[in-house]
């Protein structure tokens, strides 16, 4: 679609005469650069056409009549123009035009894309309100966003400056209102249910989904059990999933250390963990209970340690 490619390189063109740039930059635009910039964009229609079923595979309806798409238009110039200048120190001037051409893809889809994060090729967000990538996010090749998404810091103000925000593998899926914080990595071929709040790295090859209130990691490989929710009870913590008795094992992870836990196979659908202790004077920064099945992780549930009893 020759006439497609030539209207995005017309309106790239277009835009970025009325952006006024200072001379000494606009004489630095090449026209293997400009061509680089247009292919890129062309490759995120071509990926948006052809990954979401409602465009029917057409690359005009997205191009044309796609909000969040003008997002990702809007937020590939910008950063074009924000990294123009090599110079170890931006000018002011390149950054405020970036800023400028990002709210206006922000104020026709309601998707906040910082001209300095940076996103590999054939990115596709689709219906994507509310969504925002934060300034030194990293997103690979590949990946789809819905809606609500944030990479965002772990902070809520007063951030420290350097990087603080996730970096994303290739072919990511990430679901409607995901929240990833804080300078983390989620790896390759990863999926994330919506609803969750990541803040650990995600290893690749992964499936994240949501288990009761908690966070669930399970790998994407072929195992056989399954962990489906956990519960405390006054003789421990009742995990209910299946086919426990295929060799699982459970450990107790608290600041980075990891501890064998006792447990019980009632049945192949209930298993009674013993209560690990917390000391009351312990500051704790991260807790799980991870699940193994013949040497491979299975299942992690975060933040545990909200529903163990605390040493007085």
């Amino acid at each position: 679609m020759m006439y497609l490619y030539d209207k995005i390189k017309n309106d790239v063109k277009t835009l970025l005469l009325r952006c006024n740039l200072p001379l000494k930059y606009a004489h630095s635009i090449t026209e293997e650069s400009i061509d680089n910039l247009v292919l890129t964009i062309y490759g995120d229609v071509i990926a948006y056409a052809h990954k979401d079923p409602a465009k029917h595979g057409s690359e005009d309806i997205v191009y044309h009549n796609t909000m969040s798409f003008s997002a990702v238009f809007h937020y590939r110039i910008a950063n074009f123009l924000y990294y123009l200048d090599n110079s170890n120190i931006y000018p002011t001037q390149l950054k405020a035009i970036a800023e400028d051409l990002s709210n206006i893809g922000k104020r026709l889809s309601g998707i906040e894309i910082h001209p300095a994060a940076r996103i590999g090729t054939n990115f596709v967000i689709d219906h994507g309100a509310g969504t925002v990538i934060g300034e030194t996010a990293i997103v690979g090749n590949d990946c789809y966003f819905l809606q609500g998404i944030v990479l965002g810091a772990r902070g809520i103000a007063n951030n420290p400056n350097g990087k603080r925000h996730p970096t994303i593998g290739n072919n990511v899926e990430i679901g409607a209102f995901v929240k990833i914080l804080g300078d983390i990595n989620v790896g390759d071929n990863v999926k994330i249910s919506p609803n969750s709040i990541i803040t650990n790295d995600i290893p690749s090859n992964s499936i994240v989904r949501i288990v009761n209130q908690y966070q669930t990691l399970k790998y994407a490989q072929s195992v056989v059990s399954e962990i489906s929710a956990i519960v405390p009870d006054k003789k421990g913590l009742l995990v209910f999933g299946k086919y426990f008795s295929y060799s699982v094992s459970c450990y107790f992870w608290i600041n980075e250390s990891t501890y064998d836990m006792d447990y019980e196979i009632i049945n192949d659908n209930i298993m009674l963990l013993q209560y690990p202790v917390i000391q009351k004077e312990e500051k704790i920064s991260q807790t799980a209970i991870l699940f193994k099945q013949n040497d491979y992780l299975i299942s992690a549930i975060f933040g545990i340690h909200n529903l163990l009893p605390v040493l007085n």
